[in-house]
């Protein structure tokens, strides 16, 4: 992997031969003219968690949406609205979240001139919360302009392919996979978390009508050694 924040990291890591190029997204102008240069490379380029930053400046009450932090103590999700509240009292750290729209423009770019992208939620930066990180990424392709079955792929046989796995990331006889039951059709209407209902892991169910269960509380280690 090669994080890339210039246009020289980004010609040093397809020189080096990285597997995938991480961020850069606000920083390099692909060049596009030859994709041949980028045919052995995966970009991970997190699109969602500029979108989501920009979301709660412009709106700063949807800091104190309960649900995102619906899984921690009461203690640390009052520190984290704490920080956020100091965040967004001040002038942005990255001038990515005031120019989003050129971030989008240039993923649109990349992703129309047949780049292989994944999906890179960020989950657990300032503001990107472990619930609904995979749900505003994907949001977020879409309101670019990708379409739903495009943006799935990328969140599940594109990584699946890309970390060597055969046995996940796709439904064949003897694959291996999580599952997650979504109320309503996936193709209608926005990604979003909340319409998760149960999320199954390993054979346990371990979110039941969006609450945490005794195995996800209690796991049996073996449920966790299966994932290794």
């Amino acid at each position: 992997m090669v994080g890339a924040a210039s246009q020289q990291e980004l010609d040093l890591g397809i020189e080096a031969g990285a597997g995938t190029i991480d961020d850069g997204l606000g920083e390099i102008a692909y060049d596009l003219s030859d994709m041949r240069r980028y045919e052995r490379v995966t970009f991970s380029l997190p699109l969602g968690y500029y979108r989501n930053l920009a979301a709660m400046r412009a709106s700063p009450t949807r800091i104190e949406d309960p649900r995102p932090l619906r899984f921690m103590t009461p203690e640390t999700a009052e520190a984290v609205r704490v920080s956020l509240r100091r965040q967004f009292a001040q002038e942005p750290a990255t001038l990515r979240e005031l120019q989003y729209g050129a971030l989008v423009a240039n993923f649109a770019a990349l992703h129309g001139a047949g780049a292989r992208i994944v999906i890179a939620s960020d989950s657990g930066s300032q503001g990107q919360f472990h619930t609904d990180a995979i749900w505003n990424e994907m949001g977020a392709w879409h309101a670019a302009g990708v379409s739903i079955a495009d943006t799935l792929r990328a969140a599940t046989s594109i990584p699946a392919a890309l970390l060597g796995e055969p046995d996940i990331g796709r439904l064949v006889r003897g694959a291996r996979a999580d599952l997650v039951l979504y109320l309503g059709d996936i193709r209608d209407g926005a990604f979003d978390a909340a319409r998760v209902v149960t999320v199954v892991k390993a054979g346990n169910i371990l979110i039941e009508r969006g609450l945490l269960t005794t195995a996800a509380l209690r796991p049996d280690p073996s449920i966790w050694a299966l994932q290794d």
